[in-house]
């Protein structure tokens, strides 16, 4: 980002969701994936409709980068505003963790709800390890859940687990730019003989977004591209554009929650996706 900065050249960012890319005043930069701290924002709210007795809750994320805490963090706030008596974030090193970071109150304060924040690989591993001690705590919830590679990577284990997802197959039918989902769950299949996972399709919405800059702006100077980007609503594959004018922030997607039940994912948040 900052030597795209540097020459004034529009970078086009599907994979980098840390909230802390978008504020260091980047003007060319563009988010078309929804920023981490909304990941589970939505799970607080769900959590309480499905279990309305559930009110203490504790988030383990990674200290490595960015991404973790601002996901912890955003979680957080959403729980606070859902009236959740108990917000407990603790930061740890996922990779070595043991069942006592996760059990160590076995009280009237004792978590009812345990979120998993960290790599992929530090996220199966701890499922793996430890599945059966964290199902003695309630609720389990994990970022790397949101992937279809996680249910084989963790088996049995995946059941009952919430995920969230960028993209879920189903959840987006009003398309109003580039193809439709089952044109590119279609070509997809055939290139690569499996469904696209939402990484795929977030890259895809991204690109069909650029492209109806162009069209809009009628120009391929990078300035007019932005400008077209920052006034710029529509619903592609992936869902949602809009971005904050000043920032570039994605402010128009909303990622989803899903629930892993007999080996596979279902969408439980929002409800219009189920």
């Amino acid at each position: 980002a900052p030597i795209a900065e540097a020459h004034g050249k529009i970078l086009w960012n599907h994979g980098g969701s840390s909230d802390e890319v978008f504020a260091q005043g980047w003007r060319v930069l563009i988010g078309g994936s929804s920023p981490a701290s909304t990941y589970f924002a939505g799970f607080p709210g769900w959590l309480r409709e499905e279990e309305p007795g559930l009110e203490r809750l504790r988030v383990l994320y990674s200290q490595r980068g960015t991404f973790a805490g601002q996901v912890a963090r955003g979680l957080a706030e959403a729980a606070e505003r859902g009236g959740f008596r108990q917000v407990a974030l603790a930061p740890c090193d996922l990779a070595a963790a043991e069942p006592s970071r996760f059990l160590d109150e076995r009280s009237e304060g004792a978590p009812q709800a345990i979120v998993l924040v960290g790599s992929y690989q530090d996220e199966v591993r701890v499922i793996r390890e430890h599945g059966a001690s964290l199902r003695g705590v309630g609720r389990i919830a994990a970022v790397s859940a949101g992937l279809l590679a996680f249910g084989d990577a963790v088996g049995g284990e995946s059941e009952g687990i919430i995920g969230t997802s960028q993209w879920e197959p189903g959840c987006r039918t009003q398309v109003q730019a580039g193809p439709d989902e089952v044109w590119v769950r279609s070509r997809f299949r055939q290139a690569f003989g499996e469904e696209p996972e939402y990484p795929a399709v977030q890259a895809l919405g991204l690109g069909v977004a650029a492209a109806e800059c162009v069209h809009r702006a009628d120009d391929l100077r990078d300035e007019a591209l932005r400008e077209a980007a920052a006034g710029l609503d529509v619903t592609t594959c992936f869902g949602r554009f809009r971005i904050d004018r000043e920032t570039g922030r994605q402010v128009g997607h909303q990622p989803v929650l899903v629930e892993w039940r007999g080996g596979r994912k279902r969408v439980v948040w929002p409800a219009a996706g189920r």
